[in-house]
């Protein structure tokens, strides 16, 4: 997926190499993956977001889990590392 791509080069560049949520039982670097501030039908409008810096998170499977399903944990986590 070309967001995908766009991220990984973002990421890369700023030197983000493994989960920078860090909830408790996070598993570091391990199955590493997007995380988005919001549902993937929210960007149904605005796909460009998808690849947007401060719409996303690198997160291990853990971390990306414990936010999927905690919408305020998602808000909290995001505000105190994207602003």
């Amino acid at each position: 997926m070309e967001a995908n791509r766009k991220l990984k080069d973002i990421f890369q560049s700023k030197g983000i190499d493994r989960c920078e949520i860090r909830l408790p039982k996070c598993l570091f670097n391990w199955t590493l993956q997007f995380v988005h501030k919001h549902k993937r039908n929210w960007y149904h409008n605005t796909p460009e977001l998808l690849s947007s810096f401060n719409e996303v998170l690198l997160g291990c499977q853990s971390c990306h889990t414990m936010l999927e399903n905690d919408k305020d944990l998602t808000e909290k986590t995001f505000k105190r590392l994207r602003g």
